[in-house]
C-alpha cells in the first residue's frame, strides 16, 4: 500500500495525486496531527495541512532506501515542520512583547475606540482626571487612524481577551493568520501612539515601553 501511494503521489495524474494525498489524510492523519500537537499545541493543525498540501513536491525526495518507511517519513516532515514553526513563534513572542504589553495595557485601561469610557472616581483630583480623559481621546483618535481589521482585532484581543486562535474560529481565519495579523496592528498603534503628547508623558511615568 504505502508503495502505491509513493508511486500515485510521484507519478500520478493530478487526479491521482489528489486521491493519494486523501489516503494519506485518513491513514496517518490523526497520528500526524497528534505528534505536531505535542510540539506546537493549537499550531498544530496549521503545520500539518502545510505538510499535506506540499506533499506532492516534497515527495519527489523521498527513497526508502535512504529515508525508510513512508509512514516514518512522513512523521519526520510533520515533526520538523512543528519544531520550525515553534521557533518562529518564540522568535516573533520576543520581538513582539514589549508591542503587545504595549497595547495590551493601554488599551485595557483606557478604550476601544467607542463611547464606554472608565467610570471617573470623585475623589479623584480635576488635573489627574483630565490628564486621564486627554490620554483616552488620544487613543480614540489613534484608532481612528487605523483599518477596520486592525481596530477589530486590538478590540477582541487586547480589550475583549480573545486569544488569537479564538478571534481565528470567530471569523473563518486560521490562526496563524489571526497572530500575524494581531502583531501587525500592535505595530501600527505603537508607532501611533508613541508621537502623542499624553501617552509619552504616561510612558515616562511607566518606564518606557517603545
Amino acid at each position: 500500500m504505502e508503495e502505491e501511494l509513493v508511486r500515485s503521489l510521484k507519478h500520478g495524474s493530478p487526479g491521482e495525486v489528489a486521491a493519494a494525498v486523501a489516503e494519506v489524510h485518513s491513514q496517518y492523519g490523526q497520528r500526524l496531527l497528534h505528534l505536531a500537537r505535542r510540539v506546537v499545541g493549537d499550531q498544530a493543525e496549521d503545520v500539518y495541512y502545510a505538510v499535506l498540501a506540499d506533499l506532492p513536491r516534497r515527495i519527489q525526495s523521498f527513497s526508502p532506501r535512504r529515508d525508510g518507511s513512508f509512514g516514518g517519513w512522513l512523521a519526520t516532515c510533520v515533526h520538523r515542520a512543528a519544531i520550525d514553526a515553534w521557533r518562529r513563534e518564540k522568535r516573533q513572542e520576543q520581538r513582539e512583547a514589549p508591542h503587545a504589553e504595549f497595547s495590551q495595557e493601554l488599551l485595557r485601561r483606557h478604550s476601544a475606540g467607542t463611547d464606554c469610557l472608565l467610570p471617573d472616581d470623585p475623589g479623584e483630583a480635576v488635573a489627574e482626571r483630565e490628564e486621564r480623559n486627554a490620554l483616552r481621546q488620544q487613543v480614540r483618535e489613534i484608532l481612528g487612524q487605523l483599518s477596520d481589521d486592525d481596530r477589530d482585532i486590538l478590540a477582541a484581543v487586547d480589550m475583549a481577551g480573545l486569544s488569537p486562535s479564538e478571534y481565528a474560529a470567530l471569523n473563518g481565519i486560521l490562526p496563524e493568520t489571526a497572530r500575524q495579523r494581531l502583531s501587525r496592528a500592535r505595530e501600527r498603534f505603537r508607532k501611533l501612539a508613541v508621537r502623542c503628547d499624553h501617552i509619552r508623558a504616561w510612558l515616562a511615568g511607566k518606564g518606557s515601553l517603545s
